[in-house]
């Protein structure tokens, strides 16, 4: 799998809303940085998704994917 492939199996799963399937991307103990901070582990990936996902990012994303395409 090419680092492509993982990039745009992971946006599918976020414009999807995906969480179960967006967590599987990650290691069990995978550190990650938020605009709250930086924490470890699906359940702060999990919580940090929660809080940071809804209609408005996926549309937002859905654009972004969109003018991406474009460029190619």
């Amino acid at each position: 799998m090419t680092t492509r492939d993982v990039y745009d199996r992971h946006t599918r799963r976020e414009l999807d809303g995906d969480l179960d399937a967006i967590l599987s991307d990650y290691a069990p103990d995978a550190i990650v940085a938020t605009p709250d901070g930086i924490g470890s582990g699906h359940d702060y990936i999990r919580q940090s998704y929660e809080r940071e996902t809804g209609d408005r990012a996926r549309v937002s994303a859905g654009a972004a994917c969109r003018r991406h395409d474009r460029a190619l």
